[in-house]
């Protein structure tokens, strides 16, 4: 898996902004037993960190990805809302910021 996540990161490095991998976590045993867990078992191992908090090597190998292909100089002036205000107003401010990102990418 980590060696998988660190190629596909590396290839959508030029066609895309950014990714999202499933899920964070594994789920913790005590939800084995209900569903989709119950029957779907392959569910419960799909995160990036183990239930008990540890991460699994997934995590080190996008890390190792990421510093070494971080881009150099990208402008992020678009960006105009600062972190600590973003959660007021998150849909509106993802849709302004996006087509902020938008405006500043194809110019």
């Amino acid at each position: 898996a980590a060696s998988y996540c660190a190629r596909a990161a590396d290839a959508l490095r030029g066609a895309a902004c950014g990714a999202l991998l499933w899920c964070y976590a594994d789920y913790d045993r005590s939800l084995w037993g209900e569903a989709p867990f119950d029957l779907a078992t392959h569910e419960r191992h799909f995160g990036l960190w183990r239930a008990d908090g540890r991460a699994k090597p997934a995590v080190a190998a996008l890390a190792a990805v990421t510093r070494e292909r971080a881009p150099a100089g990208d402008d992020l002036g678009w960006i105009d809302v600062a972190r600590e205000d973003y959660y007021r107003d998150p849909a509106g401010n993802l849709r302004r910021l996006y087509a902020a990102y938008t405006a500043s990418s194809l110019s």
